[in-house]
């Protein structure tokens, strides 16, 4: 799935911070391997940063996630395989059945 999160200038620009473990898998996934600059750093003192407001629902066929900041999203299926990573967006659901989607550090569960 195409999510476009940040603009050519945030992707050539910006200074991408991931635990140390977690560089490769951003460097390989969308939309992060994007980004010309992934630095991993240790996990020691930092605190995961969530948007203050956080909206999940489904809509018809779609899971529609809303956030007033930046925060991770990912969706799961029920066999645990990644539907969706990225930011908030529309995502649209390939078949009818249970979903896991995690906003931050929150998980919901959605049955379609």
């Amino acid at each position: 799935m195409d999510a476009d999160c940040f603009t050519a200038s945030v992707y050539d620009n910006a200074i991408l911070y991931v635990e140390d473990n977690w560089v490769a898998s951003y460097k390989a996934r969308d939309p992060w391997k994007k980004f010309y600059d992934i630095k991993g750093l240790s996990t020691s003192g930092v605190e995961e940063s969530v948007a203050e407001s956080v909206n999940v629902r489904l809509e018809g066929s779609a899971i529609v996630v809303d956030a007033d900041g930046y925060v991770n999203v990912e969706v799961y299926n029920i066999d645990g395989k990644v539907v969706y990573a990225g930011c908030p967006a529309t995502i649209e659901l390939p078949t009818h059945g249970v979903y896991i989607v995690k906003v931050g550090v929150k998980t919901i569960k959605i049955v379609y």
